[in-house]
């Protein structure tokens, strides 16, 4: 028996559990354990069994295994190492206590029982599973250690021994070993045999973050040996083994657990190489240390034993393939750092649940990769331990990414910047049950959620432009209800196939493009599409035959929360059905109306009935209408049926109790800021702070995360209900406080636990006084089946309640207005005053109101019309961010039918085309056949009849489909200057209620434009026929310019001379307009000379140039009366051209013969006298001549003049003419005349040299000089036979003969004969000439002086400095050269070299005679050239380049120090003497220093504001770079975010500038991005954009809280009584629902800021907070997506922006379709701005014309924010560190995105507005001021004048210039008194500007003048 129990003893021993059913064999601590035998031979057992670790979780003991370790998982090592020893007793985990003896006794005996942990305690009996069977032993814990020998063995209590296992060697269980004599088994020790290497293993125990525990030898790295590369890449690892005199390395045969570590020494590794683990089937878990950054491609592949991985913080990316195969593992912790998951990282891992990263907000993952877990389909849990989310970051998932991951529950990407993704992404996901997409996603590819099977609700948020592509949702049969926003705006074929169960779509996006097969028309046979009329989506349900069906009956579907049909809604628990108020029986459900056909869809009220079995609850939280919460009217909950019926999610809850025990609840809040710094207890945060009005829900969560069911909360108290009050649900609701600002109450929670014990838990409600800062108002109770009584415009901006006057004048009206105030997100309770603007069209029944909801009814009385303003205030105590808050609401009654946009017009008697009236239809009456008649008004003493003053005539090229112009004009144009007023009947109709007035104002006026004639300041040249300055410049034009012109245009322009008079008719065969360059559209009048009468000029009878007419313009529309004619005298001037003679006299010897000359003109003007070549537009002739011509002068092919003549004294005069030249007045043409004068000598010429004295260099012995001989006289040859004899004195006799002097060709030449060195000196020769003279008198001889001089080239050195740095050598030669050339620095310093000699080359540098030479000139230092390399280069005059003298260091055999050197340049020349340089010096510095780095000195700015038009070198920073310790070349240039070098910056560009004066420079730009483009986060370290309150900027991403709904049930079934009224019988405090909903991120355009809510915000586990809430969001997730921001809860936040006000004038259809006309017929798209906008973006409904959208060149960069960047360079010749990627990098570089805003003008300064006539429209045009570039993208009044925003609403319409067009409406109230004349200030924001202040904005000032 003792043996049996050694031997388990020895197994227990043997084994240790590890937490996720991992074993290993653990040596005990301090055990010799040879070095060379791996973890697996030495008896590891490694196990994937979970069974121990479930089972203890339920409470149970069992037998302990083989196998199996019964001790806590978690360990000690020190509890380890203090096992009892012999004598000692064991405590109390299973060993023997106090005063028990090891032992036999220790087995229980009779009457013991085993404690908890397998033991026997005190009067405890072992049931049969844990007593120990016969023949088996207790485990490691019921038996005390036994001692033990030296050697390892261990004694028997009787002194036998007993022999472990050996290594390696399985225990058969039952098997015993054998005790042998102690002495035999005992090894003999030899004195000379080598001792084996061994270390002392060390066992811990380790849990990573996804609770996965594992037990590893601490102490096995410290014989590992690690392989690392030059890239930092661990290729393997090695193990020590052998003996002290023979040790050995073996490549590391991994098995088990594994820890690895940095090594102690040498290189770091930073990524894992596949040929360390990969393949390796028996490693089951590794720990990696801190520093690796990247797991490798295919690092861990093939890894079939692998249950998890280590990843320290430090990890930023897992490459392809990386974990791809590993089938054992099953949850994985990702760092947070990780921003790239590489392509089938995780592929194939079929057992993989969980992928855990931890803050999910907050994790840097970027990408996910191809493939990256396709197949893993258990892959329930990511980035969290219970759930599967979405990191926020995350901006695109590869293809296939997540294909087979069938245990995916639910997709949110709302709150994610993911905006790609691959096809097939989800593909076979078939558990993904809901999807909520993102608005940053632009496409849903190719079957991305193909296959999803369960899928049961698609979320579209409306964000950028979605595209839905083919098969996306296909094979998706249990999709019903698909709501698609105003993003979505296509579908193609074939994307919903599959999808059966479709019953009913509801398409926002008018312009929707649907491909034929986009839905399933076919397979589903229940579908109804819905869509707005005369839509596209509507045109596709109407063809396909899907479309609503008025007089269809519906039905509803019971579903379970699975998503399965229940049968007349029967559950297990009980049964669901709908019926009316009042008939609760389950035969009377609505199903079973019209005969089993169900009902129609409209506004009737369907109530949910159910009725519970026994042990069951009715789930509140699951209750679903479409997807969506419930609305709640009285306690029930109801809904009204849609075309295409309704799906209600139901279930039952079955009561069974909970498992609660001592401190496992939690308490959480959905709302309110936590108490004292978010401090928390054992059960959660201490409280939360409320502001009045604001509620917030108490969760109670057990230990498994889920919501404590009711029944067993005992109670919910408040300490104080008038600070705070709260249901039973848990809903906390701040009441008030008191006479303070600040009250506490206190909230006290009990719970009753499994066990029966309560639980106790109190928190703190601390409650404040809450700041208005918005209010929405909502109308009810208004008769909404009529198209008679409409809302208009958005729910948190000014709405209208439109009434037709038809309505009203059968009865009056009343409605109920709700009024929610906000502080900031949320609803608050406030003291309210209201008021109405006009009595007589609407009143409120309170002046005052108060409360969370306050509610007013407003009045409509019998047969009124016109408008009123119903205006709610919220007053803030003073110093508040607005001391007084405001919204409106408009009561409109008008006039039904057709209407005219303007009730009155101007007509001009002048314009011909008259006034122009507009006629509309409402609710879209039909046009076609509309026409008018003008009709006169009784009460001008006039019949009544047919208007005889006006006629209307239809304008139909300028009409279209939804609005008809009429032109208005006057019978007779003598009418009088007045108003009139006429009465417009539509088809003849003289019925008074159809007559609408009009007021026709009659003003003549003509145009008075501003005239600026010859603009460009220029003047008709009399002498040319076309009028140009000059004889080759361009013909004279006058340009002019016409401005102000106000609305009219100019229909011609024409020149009319100023009389009937011959002479004044000239004028017009002088000078016409130019049609062709003329651009009237633009005021542009070209005037040229006409080409009449042969382009010469006419001149009057006396002989003046007719110049002075008549500019005659005339408008379009206007009669010739109106024309404007303007005298005008065209600016001349008669100048000829400025030719010259080059030589104009010239002496001649007498009797000479006849003299050829050839003349050239020159032009005076000209800087450099350049010849003027004569071509055939010139003729040349010869006046009377005092000389005789042969020939006569003609003009050659070189442009100059050829004349013979025989000399005397004289003058020839030469006449020239052009054909391009005009006549004068007598008619003659025009020359210019020139003079030669030629006189004769009798006397003999005489010649002289040029120059007088030669200069000769011997130092360029073979250069020759040259000179020339000239006679005084013209017409004296002289021949080439001259002889130059040298004049010899008795110091040159030896050296003037080595001087050569000939003269051949016309030319002389000097020169030193070849091999001879003359003396320096001046040398004198004679010549007597020899001409072709043959007069009287003989030609004097003249002399030639040749000066020989020995002067060498000089050089200069430019600026610079030789220097060389020895560290960057040593770094240099110790990286790893390519093509085995080694990395040298290179200084470099350029040179001149003056008088240089032509046609030599430079020598390199040597030590030849004929090379140049360097030498070290420092005393001592001369050897030093031979370990430098000196390099000289020549540059190119061409290319630009400098001569260049390079240096490099040849070895490491020299110091730090500054060294002179001496240089000897050589040029040479085969066959010459080689020529050689002054010496010069330079200096090299030679320094050793590691401290090499880069500075940037910063030139201009980057500017966000659109810079269309500009260069883009305009917009950026020139950087001037300087390179510190180092000289070389920058060859590479990059800009990084971050110094690690990653990822190049993401919001800048950087270029090196190549030419011009900045070359050598950087260029930094800011990225462009493209329309949508992302919000880029702040950097890390730099403030983000503060944002205001007031700012026109964009909506934040934070999300609106919503309340919850009241808990009140409906009535019991059975008893046939009404549903119960809730405890709350407002409603708002709506059920368990989440804080889901509320608009997040920025609005979209087109739905007015309209943006999906952020799904189940707060995480409740109901899905009661998910949804697709728009316009600020319902709380409970149920706002409407079609743009209206409809929110049944009351209980939704104002958005951000304003929006846009709904059309609060009267008249409002008429404008809208008037409007929507003007988009129609071609003219530019109009944006309605509110006077309290603060954004471009406009509001669904209330937007007559779809918006402009937004697109900045510079989206990606925040205004005024400091950006930090770093610069890295490559440097040729520098090899760098790798971690520097063999760059050097600058310190960090601060650039702020500044922004210059262009200046504006307008096209007028005054606007006049006229109270007598309301629909009056000014308008005006703000453009960019002229040198100002950028597109202005809004125009509004300063926040601050309340009263300019409370008068007038503004309509904007973009130019194709930039400008913008803004017209100004009245509104209903005008805050300026009548004769006002007001300077009203606006303000300009252009696209791409940042985030400005209006105050800070461009400016500019409009008076309004009121009338």
């Amino acid at each position: 028996m003792r043996k049996r129990r050694v031997f388990a003893l020895l197994l227990a021993l043997s084994l240790v559990v590890s937490g996720n059913g991992m074993t290993i064999l653990a040596a005990e601590q301090g055990a010799d354990v040879p070095i060379s035998v791996s973890q697996e031979e030495a008896g590891e057992n490694p196990s994937g069994d979970n069974q121990e670790k479930e089972e203890a979780a339920e409470g149970e003991t069992k037998k302990p295994s083989a196998d199996q370790d019964t001790s806590d998982v978690t360990k000690d090592p020190s509890t380890e190492e203090e096992k009892p020893s012999a004598g000692e007793n064991p405590g109390e985990e299973g060993k023997p206590s106090e005063g028990e003896n090891p032992g036999e006794e220790e087995n229980p005996s009779e009457g013991e029982n085993p404690g908890e942990e397998g033991k026997p305690s005190e009067g405890e009996t072992p049931g049969e599973e844990e007593k120990p069977s016969e023949g088996e032993n207790p485990g490691e814990e019921e038996t005390p250690d036994e001692p033990e020998d030296e050697d390892g063995t261990e004694k028997l209590p009787d002194g036998d021994e007993v022999t472990p296992p050996a290594d390696g060697e399985p225990v058969v269980d039952g098997e015993e070993p054998v005790a042998e004599d102690t002495e035999a088994e005992k090894p003999t020790e030899t004195a000379d045999e080598p001792e084996v290497l061994t270390y002392k293993s060390r066992m811990v125990d380790f849990m990573d973050d996804t609770g996965m525990r594992i037990t590893y030898d601490a102490n096995a790295e410290q014989q590992y040996i690690y392989v690392v590369d030059g890239n930092g890449t661990l290729t393997g690892v090695k193990v020590k083994g052998g003996t002290e005199e023979e040790p050995t390395e073996t490549p590391a045969d991994f098995s088990g657990n594994v820890e690895l570590k940095q090594p102690e020494e040498g290189t770091k590794y930073k990524s894992i190489a596949s040929g360390v683990f990969g393949a390796n089937t028996k490693v089951t878990y590794v720990k990696l240390p801190e520093g690796v950054e990247t797991i490798g491609a295919d690092a861990f592949k093939g890894c079939t034993a692998l249950k998890g991985v280590y990843l320290p913080g430090t990890v930023k990316k897992i490459g392809d393939s990386a974990f791809e195969g590993c089938t054992a593992m099953s949850q994985i912790a990702v760092p947070k750092t990780v921003t790239e998951i590489g392509a089938s990282a995780f592929k194939g891992d079929a057992r993989l649940h969980m992928v855990f990263m931890k803050d999910v907000d907050y994790c840097d993952l970027l990408s996910i990769g191809d493939h990256a877990f396709e197949g893993c389909s258990v892959l329930s849990e990511f980035c969290s331990d219970t759930q599967f989310l979405i990191p926020t970051k995350l901006q695109s998932i590869g293809e296939a990414a997540f294909k087979g991951c069938k245990a995916i529950r639910g997709l949110n990407f709302s709150k994610t910047k993911l905006n790609e993704m691959g096809a097939n992404a989800f593909q076979g996901c078939t558990g993904l049950t809901d999807l909520t997409l993102g608005d940053n996603l632009t496409l849903i590819p190719e079957h991305a959620f193909d296959g999803c099977s369960a899928l049961t609700a698609v979320n579209f948020v409306n964000g950028e432009n979605l595209t839905i592509d083919r098969w996306a949702f296909a094979n998706c049969y249990n999709i019903k209800q698909l709501t698609l926003p105003q993003s979505v705006v296509a579908i193609n074929d074939y994307a919903f196939q599959g999808c059966t169960k479709l019953t009913r779509v509801q398409i926002g996006y008018d312009k929707i493009n649907l491909t034929k097969d986009a839905f399933p028309v076919g397979e589903a046979k229940e579908l109804v599409i819905i869509a707005n009329p005369g839509s596209n989506g509507y045109d596709y349900a109407r063809d396909n035959g899907v479309g609503p069906d008025a007089d269809k009956y519906y039905k509803y579907i019971i579903e379970d929360v699975e998503g399965a049909v229940k049968a007349d809604g029967k559950f297990p628990g009980g049964s669901v059905w709908a019926g009316l108020a009042g008939q609760s029986a389950f035969d009377q459900n609505i199903n079973k109306a019209n005969g089993g056909k169900g009902v129609k869809s409209g506004t009737e009220k369907y109530y949910i009935y159910y009725k519970a079995n026994e042990g069951y609850t009715f789930d509140d939280d699951a209750l679903r209408c479409n997807g969506q919460p419930m609305q709640k009217e009285k306690g029930a909950y109801y809904f009204t049926m849609p075309e295409g019926g309704v799906v209600i999610t139901a279930g039952f809850v079955a009561d069974t109790p909970d498992n609660i025990k001592g401190k496992t609840v939690t308490v959480e809040f959905s709302a309110g800021t936590p108490l004292q710094n978010g401090l928390m207890d054992e059960y959660g945060y201490l409280g939360v702070e409320l502001k009045i009005g604001q509620s917030t829900r108490m969760f109670l969560l057990d230990e498994d995360g889920k919501t404590i069911p009711a029944s067993k909360i005992v109670k919910l108290t408040s300490s104080n209900e008038k600070v705070a009050v709260v249901d039973k649900n848990g809903v906390i609701t701040a009441a008030g406080t008191g006479s303070g600002e600040k009250a506490d109450a206190k909230i006290t929670a009990v719970v009753k636990g499994g066990d029966g014990r309560e639980i106790t838990i109190n928190r703190t409600i601390s409650v404040t006084t809450a700041e208005a800062k918005a209010i929405t108002l909502k109308a009810s109770g208004y008769p909404e089946s009529t198209s008679s009584v409409e809302i208009h415009g958005p729910a948190d901006g000014i709405q209208t309640l439109a009434i037709t006057k038809g309505y009203v004048s059968r009865e009056g009206l009343s409605f109920t207005l709700k009024a929610n105030v906000y502080d900031g997100m949320e609803g608050i309770s406030k003291k309210l005053t209201w008021s109405s603007s006009n009595s007589k069209v609407a009143t409120v029944k309170n002046a005052s109101t108060e409360g969370k909801d306050s509610s007013n009814v407003v009045s409509v009385p019998k047969g009124c019309e016109g408008e009123a303003t119903i205006t709610v205030t919220a007053n803030n105590a003073s110093g508040a961010e607005k001391e007084k808050v405001t919204q409106k609401f408009v009561v409109q009654v008008y006039q039904e039918g057709f209407t005219l946009t303007s009730s009155s017009v101007t007509v001009n008697p002048n314009e011909t085309s008259g006034g122009t009236i507009e006629l509309i239809s409402a609710y879209n009456k039909d046009l076609d056949k509309v026409g008018i008649k003008l009709y006169e008004e009784e009460s001008q003493g006039k019949a009544g009849g047919i208007s005889s003053d006006f006629v209307a005539t239809y304008d139909e090229e300028s009409s279209s489909a939804n609005c008809k112009r009429f032109r208005i004009k006057p019978v007779a144009s003598t009418i009088k200057n007045g108003t009139y007023k006429v009465r417009v009947g539509v088809n003849g109709s003289v019925n008074e209620t159809s007559f609408m007035p009009l007021t026709i104002t009659v003003k003549r006026t003509i145009p008075t434009p501003t005239i600026k004639f010859n603009s460009k300041k220029v003047k008709f040249n009399l002498f040319y026929k076309d009028g140009r300055s000059t004889e080759d410049s361009e013909p004279t034009v006058v340009t002019t310019e016409i401005t102000k012109l106000g609305s009219a245009k100019i229909e011609k322009v024409l020149l009319e001379p100023l009389s009937t008079k011959a002479d004044d008719k000239l004028f017009l065969e002088n000078f016409v307009i130019d049609e062709e360059e003329s651009d009237l559209s633009a005021g542009k009048v070209i005037i040229r000379r006409s080409e009449g009468n042969n382009g010469n000029l006419k001149y009057t009878s006396g002989k003046k140039p007719a110049v002075t007419g008549y500019l005659v313009i005339y408008y379009k529309g206007y009669e010739n009366s109106a024309a404007k004619k303007m005298k005008v005298t065209m600016p001349t001037c008669t100048t000829p051209p400025s030719y010259a003679l080059r030589e104009t006299k010239a002496t001649y010897p007498a009797n000479s013969r006849i003299q050829t000359e050839f003349f050239e003109l020159y032009d005076k003007k000209s800087k450099t006298k350049e010849q003027v070549v004569l071509d055939g537009r010139y003729t040349i002739t010869e006046e009377q001549s005092d000389l005789i011509q042969n020939p006569g002068p003609t003009i050659q092919p070189d442009g100059t003049i050829k004349i013979g003549f025989i000399p005397d004294k004289g003058k020839l005069k030469l006449v020239l003419k052009n054909q391009n030249w005009d006549k004068d007045k007598d008619g003659k043409e025009r020359t210019l005349s020139y003079t030669y004068t030629v006189s004769v000598s009798e006397s003999a010429p005489t010649i002289k040299t040029n120059p007088a004295t030669v200069t000769v260099n011997q130092n360029y012995p073979e250069k020759a000089v040259s000179f020339a001989l000239a006679s005084n006289q013209k017409g004296v040859e002289i021949y080439d036979s001259q002889v130059f004899t040298p004049v010899i004195t008795r110091s040159n006799e030896s050296e003037i003969g080595k001087l050569d002097v000939q003269y051949k060709d016309g030319q002389g030449i000097v020169s030193i004969k070849p091999g001879q060195t003359v003396k320096n000196g001046t040398y004198r020769f004679e010549c007597y000439p020899k001409t072709g003279y043959v007069g009287d008198g003989t030609v004097k001889k003249f002399n030639l002086s040749v000066k020989v001089v020995n002067t060498k080239p000089t050089v200069k050195f430019g600026k610079g400095s030789l220097q060389l740095n020895l560290a960057v050598y040593d770094n240099n030669n110790s990286a790893t050269a390519k093509d085995d050339e080694l990395y040298i620095e290179t200084s470099e310093i350029p040179f001149t070299v003056n008088t240089k000699p032509e046609g030599y080359t430079l020598a390199k540098v040597g030590g030849g005679a004929d090379e140049t030479e360097i030498k070290c000139t420092t005393r001592g230092k001369a050897d030093l050239v031979n370990h430098l390399n000196f390099v000289i280069t020549e540059g190119d005059p061409e290319e630009k380049t400098s001569d260049m003298l390079r240096v490099s260091l040849k070895d490491r055999n020299l110091t730090k120090g500054t060294y002179t050197f001496s240089m000897t340049q050589r040029y040479t020349k085969p066959g010459m003497t080689t020529v050689s340089t002054k010496p010069v010096s330079f200096k090299v510095k030679v320094i050793s220093t590691n401290d090499i780095g880069l500075t940037v000195a910063a030139k201009g700015k980057i500017n966000l504001v659109n810079r269309e038009g500009e260069a883009d070198v305009k917009n950026g920073i020139i950087y001037t770079p300087t390179l510190k310790n180092i000289k070389g070349e920058i060859t590479d240039v990059k800009i990084y975010d971050s110094g690690n070098l990653e990822k190049e910056s993401q919001y800048f560009d950087i270029a090196m500038i190549e030419e011009g004066k900045d070359a050598g420079k950087f260029f930094v730009t800011p990225k462009k991005t493209v329309a949508g483009a992302p919000e880029v986060p702040d950097q890390p370290g730099t403030p983000g954009t503060e944002e205001k309150p007031g700012t026109p900027e964009e909506p934040d991403d934070s999300e609106k809280p919503g309340g919850s709904e009241g808990s009140g049930e409906p009535g019991n079934p059975d008893d046939g009584k009404e549903p119960a009224q809730p405890e709350n019988p407002d409603g708002n405090s709506d059920g368990d629902g989440g804080t889901a909903g509320g608009g997040s991120s920025e609005g979209t355009p087109d739905n007015g800021g309209d943006t999906t809510g952020d799904s189940n915000s707060s995480g409740t586990t109901d899905g009661s907070g998910d949804g697709a809430g728009t316009e600020g969001g319902n709380p409970s997730g149920s706002g409407n997506p079609s743009g209206g921001g409809e929110n049944t809860d009351d209980n939704t936040p104002p958005a951000t922006t304003s929006g846009i006000e709904g059309i609060g004038t009267s008249l409002l259809l008429a404008k809208t379709r008037a409007a929507k006309a003007l988009a129609s017929s071609g003219t530019a798209e109009a944006i309605t701005v509110s006077g309290a906008a603060k954004t471009l973006e406009t509001a669904g409904a209330a937007s007559p014309t779809p918006p402009v959208s937004r697109e900045y060149d510079y989206a990606s960069l925040n205004y005024n924010q400091e950006y930090m960047v770093y610069i890295w360079v490559k440097v040729k010749g520098y090899a760098g560190s790798p971690s520097m990627n063999g760059g050097i990098l600058s310190k960090a570089v601060k650039i702020k995105a500044a922004q210059v805003l262009p200046k504006v003008t307008t096209d007028k300064s005054t606007l006049d507005v006229y109270l007598s006539t309301k629909d009056y429209d000014a308008t005006f045009v703000v453009k960019p001021k002229e040198g100002s570039v950028g597109t202005i993208e809004t125009v509004d009044f300063l926040e601050k004048d309340e009263t300019a925003r409370d008068s007038f609403r503004l309509t904007q319409v973009p130019q194709a210039d930039g400008s913008m067009k803004v017209i100004v409406h009245l509104r209903e109230a005008v805050g300026f008194a009548n004769g006002s004349s007001n300077n009203v200030k606006m303000y300009v924001k252009f696209r791409g500007q940042g985030v400005n202040t209006p105050e800070t904005a461009t400016s500019f000032t409009m008076k309004i003048n009121v009338h």
